[in-house]
């Protein structure tokens, strides 16, 4: 669906694709007014976020710890939405890699299209098909990447296949059975923990005293005063690190001509922080933002702009249906020297 109709509150075409993605924008908006805006939900959201939370403990008392017979460092987020954890994954893979390590990656395929588990990611395998951050940081890092939903069986196959020597799980911190070495917690440095109930009511997937327990804390950007307050217990461990913006890159044709109309396309957790990158570099644009993990469809590409910005993220599902010019920004997580010292003690 095209999403400037959106923000008119229209449709332009009632096909099936329009009307879910219709949904999803509205859902999404509802959520993140809900979650980040209201610091006090109504009494019976919070009455559900009270059973979320029963249901949690239940869980991570029933289900068991598989051992890891590699070490596992697991890079999570303790809320729903996009918080920067991909950049962190394929920086901490370059760095490991670097120190003469052979990494794999565990991953459960977000919006997979797979049916047979444990599945290793080939180069060319499609987005569409494996999902758009396992072929992200497959075509970033070109290590062994496997998909599972129960990780434990991706990480036996790594093992068993004599693959690497280490494991990095990309999110799967509320994965119970899955054992490991480190956990990570990235956090968005201005959206926090929102209005900090649990799901529903609030955008956090597990109380907040995980973060007694974790090993490194990271956070996206310069942090909030409230975030900062909540964080002070943890300094010791807490990190902030900058998604920084490379050169824009020709994704799929040749370049446009830099006087043409360009539309920004964003299906990411938190679409702001990439409009403002754009903003930064003084590129004048029309924003289009999609529920996160957006599927791309052509009718989305009708729009008057000529051509289109996107994450890598995105991009790398629509290159084989835009007849437009896409150009991507890509990004990298940039840390303080000191956290690699701190990061490398951690793991022994």
């Amino acid at each position: 669906m095209r999403a400037y109709s959106l923000k008119m509150g229209i449709m332009p075409t009632y096909t099936a694709h329009n009307i879910m993605a219709y949904i999803m924008k509205k859902l999404t908006q509802w959520f993140n007014q809900l979650w980040y805006q209201n610091p006090n939900p109504a009494w019976w959201m919070q009455c559900f976020s009270k059973v979320y939370q029963l249901g949690f403990h239940w869980d991570k008392k029933r289900k068991k710890t598989i051992p890891s017979p590699l070490p596992v460092i697991v890079v999570g987020n303790l809320t729903v939405g996009g918080t920067g954890k991909t950049p962190v994954v394929i920086a901490l893979c370059q760095f490991l890699q670097q120190k003469g390590h052979r990494v794999g990656i565990v991953t459960r395929g977000y919006q997979h299209q797979l049916s047979d588990f444990p599945y290793h990611v080939k180069e060319n395998d499609s987005a569409q098909i494996i999902g758009d951050e396992a072929a992200l940081i497959k075509q970033k890092t070109k290590v062994p990447v496997v998909i599972a939903p129960q990780r434990a069986s991706a990480i036996r196959y790594l093992h068993e296949q004599q693959l690497c020597d280490i494991i990095i799980s990309d999110d799967g911190l509320q994965h119970h059975p899955m054992g490991r070495q480190l956990e990570i917690v990235v956090i968005d440095g201005q959206r926090g923990f929102g209005n900090g109930f649990l799901l529903p009511a609030g955008p956090l997937r597990e109380p907040l005293d995980k973060l007694n327990a974790v090993d490194l804390i990271l956070v996206n950007g310069k942090p909030s005063t409230a975030l900062s307050q909540k964080l002070k217990p943890y300094a010791h461990k807490t990190f902030i690190f900058e998604l920084k913006s490379q050169t824009i890159e020709v994704f799929n044709k040749t370049a446009p001509n830099p006087q043409e109309p360009y539309a920004a396309f964003a299906g990411i957790g938190n679409p702001e922080r990439f409009f403002n990158s754009l903003r930064e570099l003084n590129i004048q644009f029309t924003a289009y933002s999609f529920p996160d993990h957006h599927r791309y469809v052509k009718k989305d590409f009708d729009i008057p702009e000529s051509c289109i910005i996107m994450t890598e993220k995105d991009a790398i599902k629509c290159h084989a249906f835009s007849q437009k010019p896409i150009l991507v920004l890509p990004v990298f997580a940039e840390f303080p020297s000191h956290f690699w010292d701190v990061f490398s003690n951690s793991l022994g």
